[in-house]
């Protein structure tokens, strides 16, 4: 549906559409909450519509011009009709359940998670992503993870954390809406870092998608 977007001084267009930063249900980076609320704030009758999509499929829905735009972890190389704009780059942090013997240390090495068992996402979910995580483990120790369970959303992954299955790897954002029963643990030599960004189509000039961009 459209609103009214003259009342803003704006032309009448589609309204922009959004999914969430990472593959998770509403459980957006705080910038991108902080992101939506000035943008409702500027333009109130603007109707936003909210599509939960891992990111991946995020870059297809946006190329194909089904979405307007979206925020997405970085899959990278980028595609050739994509912008994108980077707003934050988060930490890989251990999500474990709350009691782990891995709470009781004051500092975690990958070495030491040779015999944990892990749940891990698919590698088509980011398969940049996924292959750092696997070449850092391995140059540090941890050769080849224990992997017992693979899983494509965040919300799934945590479910599996939640439930004992294994312990995992999450964007240190996960920490705005993390589940009860889940600890978030920071391990010393793992380096990765999970950039986020608002993506759109090139030659979209959208003053929505302008307004958001600046925002």
């Amino acid at each position: 549906m459209r609103r009214d977007d003259a009342r803003n001084g704006l032309p009448l267009a589609k309204p922009v559409r959004f999914e969430s930063a990472s593959p998770q249900r509403l459980s957006w980076h705080g910038s991108v909450v902080s992101v939506f609320r000035e943008f409702r704030r500027r333009h109130p009758d603007v109707e936003l519509m909210l599509h939960h999509m891992v990111s991946v499929h995020q870059v297809e829905a946006v190329v194909s011009n089904r979405l307007d735009a979206g925020f997405a972890a970085a899959v990278t190389p980028w595609h050739k009709e994509l912008e994108h704009r980077q707003f934050a780059l988060d930490r890989m942090v251990l999500a474990v359940p709350k009691g782990h013997p891995l709470m009781k240390r004051e500092r975690i090495r990958l070495r030491e998670l040779r015999n944990v068992p892990f749940v891990w996402f698919h590698r088509w979910v980011n398969p940049t992503v996924y292959d750092q995580l696997m070449d850092v483990c391995a140059r540090r120790g941890l050769r080849s993870p224990r992997v017992v369970q693979e899983a494509t959303d965040r919300d799934t992954v945590l479910g599996l954390v939640q439930c004992q299955i294994g312990i995992a790897w999450v964007p240190e954002s996960t920490r705005w809406q993390c589940p009860r029963g889940i600890a978030l643990l920071p391990v010393v030599d793992m380096d990765v870092r999970l950039p986020f960004n608002l993506i759109w189509k090139k030659g979209n000039s959208s003053p929505l998608l302008q307004a958001l961009s600046v925002g």
